[in-house]
């Protein structure tokens, strides 16, 4: 154990002595500062919108007579989403989440994305993630590789390996000094993000929000960084030449950190594409509107059947005059939401199969399963976008039940072409209604990264059992 204190802490004084590496760590962490800045600067926009999103929907809960029909989109149900701060760190899926939620006959009516990248996509900004995963992942890559090529055939330290001492614990320890090299590194970065964030973050929600982030990004941050010391040192014991080496480290950095998120996305579009929803919406409504057109045709033929005269009708009429007609609508009603739910769950049907896939997939990708787990630490990540979702759908049911699917006034169609009121019940009043609470969100748990971390570690452990086992055999 001493010995491998020892090299471990002699590696990583000699990887902090060379200059440039510490000039790059303080590019990194100026940029992630920058980066933070943006992100805070953006959330004040988001806010303001927010703000004024939520003044539409209370201007729409107070207006004169404040009744819903439940015939249309009722804009005093809109349920808004408030930014969140965190995504000044780690933006996750949070620019492709909707702003806004309508509720309408047909069922949810979600706004276009705040962002034009696909949900799915690992971000394309320039946030901290984006940062650890690429520029650190890169540096911590090549620093790995260096300090284990050190031991192989002609490298500096190739003398001390033929001393009787525990190999393993020279090998070992290189790699403990170049991961203790990368937590230091994410250390810096991390402390010049939460002093943006304390320094001009508009209010302490933020600032708490981001210093939590950062803390409850550490464990993945240091477990995908330690997967890459791995890495490292299996390309330098693999690897005799250095410009080998070099071209390995460019071409893994490439394939790990770069393409295969954005790679193994495009074949899960190919493998189960999702339809547009905008398509969905509007078959599932024009489906719903159809049906319950039918319906009230067919009240007013029956009426029609029973010579009913205009003048006698009055409008609007109470149901219980006639109530053969309130088995009609209501069996029209159950057969457009069959119909409705028939065309959402084939879409859904479509997505659940492809967040299957993409889960399963992102074993395969380091870098997509640090996204992962850094977007769920953060409370931008799938995890929260299911949360919402679920919600949503939930509240949705609920309104359904209580107005859409029980409107207080049906208009049954005559065959002349007369429409007329019929009173099935009284006509709710918003105020009455359900009330969505975002509080009832609930936060990503921790319990919610221990996949991603753990195969993370995996990988590291992986790596690194596998070049030790291959620089022991070189060596005996």
């Amino acid at each position: 154990m001493h010995l491998l204190l020892s090299v471990a802490g002699r590696e990583l004084r000699r990887q902090w002595s060379r200059w440039f590496i510490p000039a790059t760590i303080g590019v990194v962490a100026i940029l992630a500062s920058l980066s933070t800045l943006i992100g805070l600067r953006s959330q004040a926009v988001q806010t303001g919108r927010y703000t004024q999103l939520l003044q539409q929907v209370v201007q729409a809960q107070v207006r004169p007579g404040g009744v819903a029909m439940g015939w249309q989109m009722e804009p005093a149900l809109r349920v808004v989403r408030p930014p969140s701060p965190a995504a000044s760190v780690v933006r996750g899926v949070d620019g492709s989440s909707p702003a806004y939620w309508d509720f309408g006959p047909g069922g949810v009516l979600p706004s276009a994305p705040t962002a034009l990248h696909d949900a799915d996509d690992v971000s394309p900004a320039v946030d901290v993630e984006f940062l650890i995963r690429v520029l650190l992942g890169l540096l911590t890559l090549a620093m790995a590789t260096q300090a284990h090529a050190m031991l192989q055939p002609r490298g500096e330290l190739e003398g001390i390996t033929r001393f009787p001492i525990n190999q393993r614990s020279i090998w070992i320890g290189q790699a403990a000094g170049s991961a203790l090299f990368a937590f230091t590194g994410w250390a810096i970065v991390a402390g010049a993000v939460i002093g943006t964030a304390l320094a001009v973050a508009p209010d302490p929600t933020s600032s708490h929000a981001v210093v939590l982030t950062v803390v409850r990004m550490t464990i993945p941050s240091l477990a995908y960084l330690t997967m890459m010391v791995g890495i490292g040192s299996v390309i330098a014991v693999s690897l005799s030449a250095t410009q080998s080496r070099s071209v390995a480290v460019l071409l893994v950095w490439l394939i790990v950190c770069n393409l295969a998120p954005t790679v193994l996305l495009s074949i899960a579009r190919v493998v189960h594409p999702v339809s547009s929803m905008l398509a969905m919406t509007t078959t599932r409504d024009v489906s719903l509107a159809t049906e319950l057109r039918a319906g009230e045709l067919e009240l007013g033929s029956v009426l029609a059947t029973r010579n009913v005269q205009a003048s006698t009708l009055g409008d609007p009429f109470d149901e219980d005059r006639y109530p053969e007609l309130e088995p009609i609508w209501i069996a029209h009603v159950r057969d457009a939401r069959h119909q409705a739910e028939t065309i959402e769950g084939v879409w859904r049907r479509e997505e659940d199969a492809h967040d299957r896939w993409i889960d399963r997939v992102e074993w395969l990708s380091p870098a997509s399963l640090y996204w992962r787990a850094a977007s769920d630490a953060a409370g931008t990540g799938r995890v929260a976008r299911q949360t919402w979702d679920v919600a949503i759908r939930s509240y949705a049911e609920v309104l359904r039940r209580s107005l859409f699917d029980d409107r207080p006034r049906v208009n049954p169609r005559m065959p002349g072409g007369d429409v007329f009121a019929m009173v099935r019940h009284s006509i709710p009043a918003i105020r009455n209604l359900p009330v969505f609470d975002s509080a009832d969100i609930a936060t990503t748990a921790i319990a919610d990264l221990a996949v991603p971390v753990g195969i993370l570690w995996g990988y590291a452990a992986a790596f690194m059992i596998l070049s030790t086992v291959m620089f022991l055999r070189v060596r005996h």
